[in-house]
């Protein structure tokens, strides 16, 4: 899938705001965005963190993985106190001979309850901090998948958190995966698939409430990937028409960020004809979903330009991040704001 392609194996932490990194001076007078420093359990063969919640200023958790050693890759979580980032001691995933595992998303309803998913080795993951230590929570897969992963997750309350991903049930096909915690186990629910769809995967989620949630992808039809949506009323999942960008060979939505039932921002990216990537905004007022013109930086080469995550206060509030390419290959980060 074309998330899959794009998701980058680097990843950078960063807060807004009179918060300064050790080294940085904080006598800033305008809000601005400052590197912090953060741990990182074995450098020397990699780690990167895919995934960030913030319960308040002085409290935020991020997700991903790292490799102690070469070829190996195990669950990560660091968690920020208003003063530094710490690393959390996260269980090891263990499926027969197999073990390891990512965590793609978090989220976090206080500083004692965040909820965070990915996959282990061939099958789903997920754990939940309860403010002391991370403990795996068992959730269902599936049967007869050969690859599976939860991507996002986002929870209302202690007893309501959805996650999505997908599952790949032969060597040629993934399905939407939809599981959802209700305060004692995870389940899966039925979830549509797109018509014409041979290959479909969901990416975000944001939800309101716990009667209104919605996730975006994409889906690939043999010929181009079209950006997907999927919304929960409360009882059922269903398909939402999600527009293209005129001129598009290929297009995905990988986030998505909700204020209300009746407002989301979806963010990601779209290929035009001339095999260019360009930035993609999708808005969803209640009634339909529409494209939202996105600036594309005039350095970046070739129009290498992709959105990975999107956050909304309102419908008139938006932050999008991503990046772009620019000439002898350089990738600055990307930041563009709605208002």
């Amino acid at each position: 899938m074309r998330f899959s392609k794009h998701l980058a194996v680097t990843a950078v932490v960063a807060v807004v705001g009179g918060i300064a990194a050790p080294g940085i001076a904080a006598a800033r007078t305008a809000p601005s965005w400052v590197i912090q420093a953060t741990p990182s359990p074995n450098i020397r063969q990699g780690s990167v963190l895919l995934g960030v919640s913030c319960s308040s200023a002085t409290t935020c958790t991020a997700v991903g993985g790292y490799a102690p050693s070469p070829g190996a890759i195990v669950t990560l979580a660091e968690r920020w106190s208003g003063r530094d980032w710490v690393v959390l001691r996260t269980p090891r995933v263990q499926n027969g001979a197999l073990s390891g595992g990512v965590l793609y998303g978090v989220s976090c309803l206080s500083a004692s309850a965040c909820t965070a998913v990915g996959y282990g080795p061939k099958e789903t993951l997920a754990e939940h901090w309860n403010g002391r230590k991370w403990a795996i929570q068992p959730t269902p897969n599936p049967s007869v998948t050969k690859d599976i992963m939860l991507r996002s997750v986002s929870c209302t309350s202690a007893t309501s958190c959805t996650a999505v991903g997908d599952s790949n049930t032969s060597g040629s096909r993934s399905d939407t995966l939809i599981e959802h915690w209700n305060g004692t186990k995870w389940t899966v629910q039925p979830t549509p698939e797109p018509p014409s769809g041979h290959e479909s995967t969901l990416t975000g989620v944001s939800c309101p409430s716990a009667h209104a949630c919605t996730a975006v992808g994409d889906y690939d039809t043999r010929t181009a990937d079209l950006t997907l949506a999927e919304r929960w009323n409360g009882r059922k999942w269903v398909v939402q028409p999600t527009p293209n960008p005129s001129g598009f060979t290929g297009s995905e939505l990988a986030k998505v960020s909700c204020p209300s039932a009746t407002d989301c921002t979806a963010a990601g990216d779209y290929d035009n004809r001339s095999e260019t990537d360009l930035t993609l905004a999708e808005h969803w007022n209640g009634t339909r979903w529409t494209v939202q013109p996105t600036p594309n930086p005039s350095s970046s080469n070739d129009g290498l330009a992709i959105l990975f995550g999107v956050s909304c206060s309102s419908d008139t509030a938006c932050t999008a991040v991503g990046a772009y390419l620019k000439k002898h290959g350089a990738e600055p980060t990307l930041a563009e704001r709605y208002s």
